[in-house]
């Protein structure tokens, strides 16, 4: 529905189904007597509006009405809709035909996204959803504004280096935008955003030196011609693929960096790009298996291994357990442990849960798949505050993208739309989980599993109490719409969307 109606007729509907919209405290205190998210949008699209009018005090009592519904929300994702507005105003987003964007107004949303989004004490969802509407001035053309555009530069700079690891991974690929980016605004910032990803490519945390890799190789996909960005970033990836110690961590990077290099011949950087061959070339990826006896393994991984001697272990561990059930299921148990605890580094938990898949594909059961799902649902919802959730949920999509049996898949579903709507389950989480289910509905091998898949996205969309999750399956039904398989899941997205 987003952009079907123009905005004096978006501002009629709005009048029309609000006699009095000014009188809310908060834009979320106006959702449940609206009824619907269809609904909702509309009565923020006025909103919007009011930010972009002419009479200097209607749009100081739209901008507090916003200010208002951020700092005094109550639950986690209510302030969603406040913090996409502001972002709109960044990009002028529905202003309407013949109306000046007022910088002042630009310049105070993004002071107040920059603070939410860097302020620790606030709820992770609260920080991610402020960083996602300023990382919006990456794409596509930049603002005119060369204030937003600098001050916005400098928010995604600092947030690259944030320990929780969503928001450095969201600001790191948002630099990657404006390290690639042709855009004359973009012009004065791409050599330090070039030098920012760089920076992270020598990171002590492995899962942060891993997304600046493949930031680095996204970007120099783009660039066959003479650039000097490209160029300080294949200088750089020499250095950083020499530093390469892990055995998994080569393997996890090295595939693309060889494609990449191989997409060069031809281009001003077939030398650099053969530095970077040799580099990798150097380095002895194979991995011997750990040759002590299987309970001393076991005991390498739950007592806390370094990194290599880890690796090894896993290693052997899913040898064996190819020839004994037994010890499978012993190895499962460790590798769970060590990946529960807290402390459990990003890097670490990425290694552990590539064990626990192999294993579970390794075994014709039902059991290790249900289990393994319900041990990365889990950790999820353990590392909410660490900032990786997202991890055990790649490695959740992995699992489900895997098989077509409907035994396997359906009851897990069930759960993700369980644990989507948990009242404790924070917002940040939720959406990713419903993200899963997306992914399901539109493009899973099984036609039942994507119908099973819709219906409990057509569930969360109908029951959840959160609206910002509401939100989220509206804007996945706008895609399955355009973007699904089937097209029973098109006429179904359809039909909520129009509901």
């Amino acid at each position: 529905m987003r952009g079907t109606w123009g905005p004096l007729g978006g501002l009629l509907i709005a009048l029309w189904l609000l006699p009095a919209p000014a009188v809310a405290d908060t834009l979320i205190e106006r959702a449940p007597a609206l009824g619907t998210i269809h609904k909702f949008e509309t009565y923020l699209a006025d909103v919007r509006l009011r930010l972009y009018a002419r009479e200097s005090d209607t749009r100081k009592e739209a901008f507090k009405l916003v200010q208002r519904s951020i700092k005094e929300a109550k639950a986690d994702g209510d302030a969603d809709f406040a913090l996409r507005l502001l972002g709109d105003v960044l990009l002028g987003v529905g202003l309407p035909s013949g109306t000046q964007l007022n910088e002042d107004l630009q310049e105070s949303a993004l002071e107040l996204l920059s603070d939410t989004a860097k302020d620790r004490d606030l709820s992770l969802s609260l920080r991610e959803a402020a960083l996602a509407q300023i990382v919006r001035i990456t794409a596509g053309r930049p603002p005119a504004n060369a204030d937003v555009r600098d001050d916005g530069y400098d928010v995604l700079a600092k947030l690259s280096e944030d320990r929780a690891l969503i928001l450095a991974h969201g600001s790191l690929a948002a630099l990657g935008a404006v390290a690639a980016s042709r855009e004359s605004g973009w012009s004065g910032k791409r050599s330090k955003a070039a030098s920012t990803i760089v920076d992270r490519l020598e990171d002590d945390a492995l899962e942060l030196r891993r997304a600046a890799f493949l930031v680095a190789v996204h970007v120099l996909r783009g660039m066959r011609e003479k650039d000097s960005v490209a160029a300080k970033l294949w200088e750089e990836l020499e250095d950083a693929a020499e530093a390469i110690k892990s055995p998994a961590f080569y393997a996890d990077v090295a595939p693309q960096l060889r494609t990449l290099i191989d997409q060069q011949r031809g281009t001003p950087y077939a030398g650099p790009a053969a530095d970077v061959k040799k580099r990798l070339d150097a380095f002895d990826g194979k991995l011997e298996p750990m040759q002590s006896p299987f309970p001393e393994v076991l005991r390498s991984v739950s007592e806390g291994a370094g990194r290599v001697d880890l690796e090894r272990a896993l290693q052997r561990i899913g040898a064996d357990a190819l020839r004994d059930g037994t010890r499978q299921l012993l190895g499962f148990s460790a590798i769970a442990a060590r990946a529960a605890r807290r402390d459990t580094p990003s890097d670490e938990l990425r290694l552990l849960d590539d064990a626990l898949v192999r294993l579970a594909q390794s075994d014709d059961s039902a059991l290790p798949y249900f289990r393994l799902c319900a041990v990365l649902l889990e950790q999820a919802f353990q590392r909410r505050e660490r900032g990786d959730s997202h991890l055990p949920l790649a490695q959740l999509a992995r699992l489900l993208a895997a098989t077509d049996s409907a035994a396997l898949v359906l009851p897990v579903l069930n759960e993700i739309r369980s644990q989507a709507l948990a009242p404790e389950q924070p917002v940040w989480v939720a959406k990713r989980l419903i993200g899963l289910l997306f992914l399901q509905a539109g493009d899973s091998p099984g036609a039942p599993l994507r119908a099973h898949a819709m219906e409990q996205l057509e569930r969360i969309g109908q029951n959840a109490e959160r609206w910002a999750l509401r939100q989220e399956v509206w804007v996945r039904m706008q895609q399955l719409q355009q973007h699904a398989r089937d097209a029973d899941v098109k006429a179904r997205a359809k039909a909520w969307l129009g509901g």
